[in-house]
């Protein structure tokens, strides 16, 4: 598939990748975790630090990697966030590979070397493809389901093998540069060279990963890029009147939140300021206040084509409160399959029973059970729950234009579950 015409496809920025990785924040990066692992001889101390030399490039390399696929083409700055949250990810992709290998050995005991080989092969094959859900979901079923996995493979097309290429000629190049540093160098010197050139390279397989996101995140049901999201220049950030200030250095935040929630009423369509006013109301804002305008807010993202940041004030608030219904109807398809990608299954399941008790005669609602029943079917193997729910469909819209669809995916559950 094509992607968007203003995008640059993959080939036509292999230089771009290279300097991505000797920017500011990266190399910055790179200097603090190949000088953590030349660890001192201290028992305790040598082994933490060893091991946030590990992990921090890694961290950084996911974070990266979602900045990217969200239009971010500038390397994540190193920030307290940045530096020292989410540290689960690289330890969640660790299990995967762990998983793997125990697969595959267990694979090649019992069933011989050939199936084991293929299987070996077939896991190379889509390993970028669950670095990627990984990296935008933090989900460690999502990231070793074949199903997620080979549909990302199948509507990114060709430009995934060129990926691989790609991947593996950086993988050729780290090993001969590092083998060129080991026979030029010795000693702690050799050490912190060889891991700032595999730091390096990380890093640029990483961007070139989120990349291949960005470049199709249209085909992979994807939001709107982050530098789209983040339209409003540095002006629209100053926005907010003298007297918020005032009020907000006076300590007063009731006041302050009045006067934002004022200030966003005059401009509804100004997604900075309802940005600073979601961010002041989770901190102090009452429940009321966080459902009226949390939902106005993912309806505003979600009409920009910005659902992933929508799908992230959406768990915000629930988060929060429990429930915020949406605002619109339209808001809950698109919604549902950020939540889907994130691995927030429950929660996108949960936005279907609210959805079909509101609206139980909508023309959404069969597209929506659907998509339920997919989510029931392929990411819980829960198929019983499934046809039910494809059951219900055809029942009640029989001539709906998914019909058919509906019937073929029912018939492909039904002739999984036979023995």
């Amino acid at each position: 598939m094509d992607s968007s015409n203003d995008i640059q496809p993959i080939w036509n920025r292999i230089p771009q990748f290279f300097t991505y990785g000797l920017k500011f924040s990266p190399l910055c990066l790179t200097g603090i975790a190949a000088s953590l692992s030349l660890v001192p001889d201290i028992p305790v101390i040598g082994l933490i630090l060893l091991v946030v030399s590990l992990a921090l490039p890694y961290k950084y390399c996911f974070t990266a990697l979602e900045y990217t696929a969200e239009g971010d083409l500038n390397p994540p700055e190193l920030s307290y966030k940045v530096l020292f949250e989410q540290y689960e990810i690289p330890f969640k992709q660790l299990c995967v590979f762990i998983l793997f290998g125990i697969i595959i050995f267990q694979v090649a005991r019992f069933a011989g070397e050939i199936p084991a080989l293929v299987l070996f092969y077939s896991g190379i094959f889509l390993l970028p493809a669950s670095v990627m859900v990984m990296g935008m979901t933090h989900d460690f079923l999502s990231a070793i389901n074949p199903v997620l996995m080979t549909k990302m493979v199948r509507r990114i097309g060709w430009s995934y093998l060129a990926l691989l290429g790609f991947l593996f000629m950086l993988t050729i190049a780290e090993a001969n540069l590092q083998g060129f540093v080991y026979q030029q160098t010795s000693g702690k010197t050799l050490i912190f060279l060889l891991r700032a050139v595999s730091i390096y390279f990380s890093i640029v397989m990483f961007h070139m990963m989120g990349y291949l996101l960005f470049q199709f995140h249209e085909e992979l049901g994807e939001s709107a890029p982050r530098q789209e999201s983040a339209k409003g220049s540095e002006e629209d950030e100053g926005i907010v009147s003298e007297l918020f200030e005032k009020f907000m250095a006076e300590g007063n935040t009731v006041a302050a939140l009045a006067e934002l929630e004022s200030e966003v009423a005059d401009s509804p369509d100004n997604a900075v300021l309802h940005r600073r006013f979601h961010t002041m109301l989770m901190m102090h804002g009452e429940p009321k206040q966080i459902i009226r305008h949390g939902k106005k807010y993912i309806s505003l993202l979600i009409s920009s084509g910005n659902s992933y940041d929508g799908a992230d004030v959406y768990l915000d608030c629930i988060g929060k409160v429990l429930a915020c219904p949406l605002e619109q109807q339209k808001d809950y398809l698109p919604l549902m399959k950020v939540l889907r990608e994130k691995g927030r299954r429950q929660e996108a399941l949960g936005l279907v029973k609210e959805f079909s008790e509101r609206y139980p005669e909508s023309d959404y609602l069969p597209q929506i059970s659907m998509l339920s029943a997919q989510i029931l079917c392929e990411d819980l193997g829960h198929d019983d729950e499934a046809k039910k729910v494809l059951d219900q469909i055809l029942k009640t819209h029989p001539r709906h234009e998914l019909a058919t669809s509906v019937k073929e995916y029912r018939n492909m559950i039904a002739n999984l579950s036979l023995p």
